[in-house]
């Protein structure tokens, strides 16, 4: 297979050339950030295994690989954490894995899914709220007077709608009903993003009844 560039499925233009340290230092991004924020070199000695190189200047291994009729595409590491030959083995042990009908990106997801209701707030906070709303610090407070002390230790797995109820019913009975609603639609952007990030499959406490009924107070 010769060097050159060429495109995948995504669009994203990519090379095809040996993967080597002098190689992957030399990879610069050249995609349009504008579509997408990646674009990746693909390895001629091992087809399906690649270095991803970022709009941000970040690279990492990546694998290709099916399984069930399905394409799917993992990261491996940073290629700072990893050399191209370990990365090689480990793409090459994903494949085969992958032919025995293992699915190297699920099994990564069930093991995030193994985080605790505290790691997700930490992740949510810094990843979306930060970024995205200017009230983040009343997320960040809520979190931290109600959600962590009495759900954080939890992992997302366990998570349970009557877990969330509880936690709710006590604010509302210290004579914050008010609060106790605010606390159930975070709770429910919080599992929002746990599923938009890949920790889990689909939110627990879709639709969750509020406590209180805001227009009868007012």
């Amino acid at each position: 297979m010769n060097e050159g560039l060429d495109t995948v499925d995504e669009g994203s233009p990519v090379m095809r050339l040996k993967l080597t340290r002098r190689r992957i230092a030399e990879l610069r991004y050249t995609g349009d950030a504008a579509r997408r924020a990646w674009c990746v070199a693909w390895d001629t000695e091992l087809p399906g295994f690649g270095v991803r190189s970022y709009a941000s200047g970040k690279k990492s291994y990546v694998v290709m690989y099916r399984v069930a009729g399905r394409k799917r595409t993992a990261v491996i590491a940073p290629v700072h954490l990893m050399t191209p030959e370990l990365a090689r083995r480990e793409a090459q042990r994903i494949m085969v894995e992958a032919r025995a009908g293992k699915d190297y990106l699920r099994h990564r997801q069930q093991e995030r899914a193994a985080e605790t209701v505290a790691e997700l707030a930490a992740d949510y906070l810094e990843h979306h709220a930060k970024r995205k709303k200017r009230s983040w610090r009343k997320d960040e407070s809520m979190l931290d007077r109600d959600v962590l002390p009495r759900i954080g230790r939890l992992k997302l797995k366990e998570l349970r709608r009557a877990d969330v109820h509880a936690l709710l019913d006590k604010i509302h009975a210290r004579g914050a009903p008010i609060a106790a609603n605010r606390t159930a639609t975070l709770i429910c952007t919080l599992l929002n993003h746990a599923v938009d990030r890949g920790l889990l499959e689909a939110n627990p406490c879709t639709r969750l009844t509020k406590p209180a009924d805001e227009h009868a107070r007012e």
